[in-house]
């Protein structure tokens, strides 16, 4: 039996008038890591002019 122990993975939705998934998610060591990584993007995407933001699993954007 294999012990080893696997990271959580978070999936960053968002909703903003149109809906954006995070079919891929990111891995994570724990639920204050995913809070970061949700306060970090969300503060990105709002002070950004609709460019892309880089999630270690994936793209995040707003298209407005």
């Amino acid at each position: 039996m294999n012990d080893e122990r696997c990271a959580p993975r978070f999936h960053f939705h968002i909703y903003d008038g149109l809906t954006a998934r995070d079919p891929n998610g990111t891995e994570l060591p724990d639920y204050a890591a995913a809070r970061r990584m949700a306060l970090r993007v969300g503060g990105e995407l709002i002070s950004g002019d609709g460019r892309e933001v880089k999630l270690e699993g994936g793209m995040a954007s707003r298209s407005h």
